[in-house]
C-alpha cells in the first residue's frame, strides 16, 4: 500500500490501483479501474505555463497529484514542479483555480480538468456564469464579415464581446450594458485571420478580468463591467449565422 498525504485528506490505495487511476485520469481512458475506490476525473494534457491559486503540494509527480485532484471536486489542474536529480524528492501541485497561462518562453505542461458543455452550435448556457479560476476553452470556425464572441447577461446585455471584423481587418472588444456601449478597444496590426479558419480560444477568468488567448497568443485583458454571476450564456454571432462553435469546454 502507498499513502498519499495532503492535509486534511489522506488516501490509501494500492500501487496497481494508483497506476490504473493515473492512466485513466491522464489519458481519459475509463477501463480497468472498477476495483479502485478513489474518485476520478479526466485531466486533459495542455501545453503552457499555468498560474494557479489555492494550490496544494505533495511529494510525487503529476500521476500522484491527479489522484488528489480526482478526489477534490473543485480541483481544476495539476502540474509537476521543476525537478532534477539533485533536487529529489520531486513535487507536484494540484490547484483549484487557473488564473492565467503563459504560452511563450519556456513551455511546460500541465493537466486541466474541463467538461464539454457544447458542440456544433452557436449558443451555450452558462449556469451560474463564468467562475473565477475555471477557464473557458472554445474551438470556433470563422465565417462571415464579422464574427462576434459574446458573453451575454440576458438577450439585451453583453458583458463582454470580442468581434473579429474581416471588413475592417480589426478585432474589437467592448460591452453593451443598459443600452450603451462601453469604452471600445480596437486591435488592428497583424490581422491574420482567414475565412473558414478554425481558431482556439482560451478565456482565463480572474476576479477582476477576462484574459483571452487566440491560438496561444494573448489578445485581450478585459476588466469585468458587471458581476460574473449575471452572465447567463455564450453566444456566437456572425453574418447569416455561418460561424460555428465546434466545441466549448469549461
Amino acid at each position: 500500500m502507498v499513502l498519499i498525504s495532503c492535509l486534511p485528506l489522506h488516501i490509501h490505495i494500492s500501487l496497481s490501483c494508483l497506476f490504473q487511476l493515473s492512466l485513466c485520469i491522464l489519458t481519459e481512458l475509463s477501463v480497468g479501474i472498477e476495483s479502485c475506490s478513489v474518485a476520478t476525473k479526466p485531466l486533459l494534457y495542455q501545453s503552457g505555463g499555468p498560474t494557479g491559486n489555492a494550490c496544494s503540494f505533495i511529494t510525487g509527480r503529476a500521476a500522484e497529484c491527479s489522484i488528489m485532484c480526482g478526489a477534490r471536486p473543485q480541483c481544476r489542474f495539476v502540474y509537476d514542479l521543476p525537478c532534477t536529480a539533485a533536487a529529489l524528492p520531486c513535487q507536484c501541485a494540484f490547484c483549484d483555480e487557473l488564473l492565467d497561462i503563459s504560452f511563450g518562453g519556456q513551455v511546460s505542461k500541465f493537466y486541466l480538468y474541463t467538461q464539454m458543455i457544447g458542440a456544433n452550435t452557436g449558443i451555450i448556457s452558462l449556469p451560474g456564469g463564468p467562475v473565477v479560476g475555471q477557464p473557458l476553452l472554445l474551438e470556433v470556425k470563422l465565417k462571415g464579415n464579422r464574427v462576434s464572441l459574446n458573453l451575454q447577461a440576458g438577450l439585451y446585455t453583453t458583458a463582454f464581446f470580442l468581434e473579429i471584423r474581416f471588413d475592417e481587418a480589426s478585432v474589437v472588444s467592448n460591452s453593451y450594458i443598459n443600452n450603451y456601449y462601453g469604452s471600445e478597444d480596437r486591435y488592428m496590426p497583424h490581422f491574420n485571420f482567414a475565412q473558414e479558419q478554425i481558431i482556439s480560444v482560451f478565456y482565463a477568468v480572474t476576479s477582476t478580468e477576462f484574459v483571452v488567448y487566440i491560438d496561444q497568443v494573448l489578445f485581450r485583458r478585459f476588466q469585468h463591467r458587471i458581476a460574473l454571476d449575471q452572465i447567463t450564456e455564450f453566444r456566437l454571432t456572425s453574418d447569416y449565422g455561418l460561424a460555428t462553435v465546434i466545441s466549448f469546454r469549461r
